[in-house]
């Protein structure tokens, strides 16, 4: 897709005016903004051109119908202002007569003057009304956006102030870095879930072992020991460990249950609670001292473990894997309050950081729209320059074709000039040749009437 818009220029930016068609054309074509200013036209004056036998003649006919070398003299330059291309105030030459003399005054030339009205004159005069209209409307838009990039400025430096003396007094926060930690910044630490891992694995393994020791007299009764994995009594034995391995988890859960009410007991209990704890605790212990009592009373398991160890572990294995879950729940409740600290500073933090990516995007935005008015304006000068470069383009054309009027009038004037001695040189010549012809005595007294170049000139004739 072409664009109109100049590549110097950059893109343009809203509420700016559309460059005219053909300005656009002559962008895209890369060639100049505007086309070259017309150079004025000035014509060519042709001079008069007095022919000699023709001055000859019209003077010899002026001194024969006794025509005053005055009058004579006002009818020819008559004649010459009738077919002069230009009235005679144009010249810079004043060609005048003062009575039957031809005098030429040079005229001072008119200074040019240099201002803007001047230049503005020049190009509506060669360039039309709507160059000036232009160079007004680029004038008032500088003045306007002027105002508008200042206020853009002033804008941006406020918020720039703002923003720094708000991170000085630590309500936004700095700017963060990659290699410092958050928990050098204050976010609580949170221990890691190694131990609670370890005492969850420890209590998978009691009951495990917890399941096997069940079960091993269990298949030993029944026929089954080792269990067979594959055979008619396989189903056997799978149902076995599983009921083996249910009686743990029973047991596990029998002990957890007595822990966490003896724990609660001893922990919310009056003085007559406790004392009736502790003889509910020395009837359970001598109940588990007849319990393994009994047990070292039966057979010996397939292990080689006495009876008694076995009952005690039997007894011990759930109690060890009890407390190891109630310390792994203690640790996991642990972890997740400060998770949950941790999680509040964390959030805490982003809402920091969000306020400090607003407010500097804020200022970008504002960068943005100084910047965007900043080169509006440098297009709106750049503009203006061009036209005042037009406008004394158009002065310096003018001044030239001013220059050529003025010599071709100027050679116009002499050649007026030059027509009007001819013709005052041809008329003294034929007056002088007339009296000469004439009687002595009457060449000697001139006529009543004549001129006084007339009679000065019968007076050489005669001498």
């Amino acid at each position: 897709m072409l664009t109109w818009q100049r590549v110097t220029d950059g893109p343009r930016d809203h509420g700016e005016p559309a460059l005219p068609p053909l300005r656009r054309l002559r962008s895209w074509l890369g060639l100049a903004p505007d086309p070259r200013l017309r150079r004025p036209h000035v014509p060519r004056l042709r001079p008069i051109r007095r022919a000699w036998p023709a001055a000859a003649l019209d003077a010899r006919a002026a001194v024969a119908a006794h025509v005053p070398l005055g009058d004579y003299l006002r009818a020819r330059l008559a004649r010459y202002e009738t077919a002069r291309p230009v009235p005679r105030s144009r010249l810079p030459l004043l060609v005048e007569l003062s009575g039957c003399e031809v005098r030429a005054t040079l005229l001072p030339a008119a200074p040019t003057a240099h201002d803007g009205a001047a230049g503005a004159a020049a190009l509506e005069h060669l360039d039309g009304p709507s160059s000036v209209r232009e160079w007004a409307q680029i004038h008032a838009r500088i003045a306007g956006l002027e105002q508008e990039a200042d206020a853009a400025r002033k804008r941006v430096e406020g918020l720039a102030d703002r923003l720094s003396a708000d991170v000085a007094r630590g309500a936004i926060v700095p700017a963060p870095e990659d290699q410092i930690p958050a928990e050098a910044l204050g976010r609580p630490a949170v221990r890691p879930p190694d131990l609670l891992y370890l005492l969850t694995a420890v209590a998978l393994a009691m009951v495990a072992a917890e399941a096997w020791a069940i079960a091993v007299p269990v298949l030993v009764v029944a026929g089954a020991y080792p269990p067979a994995l594959s055979g008619p009594k396989a189903l056997e034995s799978a149902l076995l460990l599983v009921f083996s391995l249910g009686a743990a988890v029973g047991l596990l859960a029998l002990a957890s249950v007595v822990l966490a009410a003896l724990e609660a007991l001893a922990r919310d209990a009056t003085r007559l609670d406790r004392r009736r704890l502790l003889g509910f605790a020395t009837v359970s212990g001598v109940g588990a001292a007849l319990a393994a009592a009994w047990a070292a009373s039966v057979t010996a398991p397939r292990s080689g473990i006495p009876p008694a160890s076995h009952a005690l572990l039997l007894l011990a294995i759930p109690v060890g894997a009890a407390f190891a879950v109630r310390r792994a729940q203690r640790e996991h409740a642990a972890r997740a309050g400060e998770r949950v600290v941790a999680l509040a500073w964390d959030r805490e933090r982003a809402a920091a950081l969000a306020d400090r990516a607003r407010r500097l995007e804020e200022l970008a935005w504002a960068e943005a729209a100084a910047g965007a008015a900043q080169r509006r304006l440098a297009r709106a000068r750049r503009r203006s320059r061009e036209l005042a470069r037009r406008a004394d383009a158009a002065v310096r054309l003018l001044e030239g074709a001013a220059r050529r009027e003025r010599r071709e009038g100027l050679r116009l004037a002499q050649s007026l000039l030059g027509a009007l001695e001819r013709d005052r040189y041809e008329y003294l010549r034929c007056a002088a040749l007339a009296r000469a012809a004439e009687a002595p005595a009457r060449a000697a007294v001139p006529e009543v009437g004549a001129s006084a170049a007339e009679r000065s000139a019968a007076g050489r004739v005669a001498v």
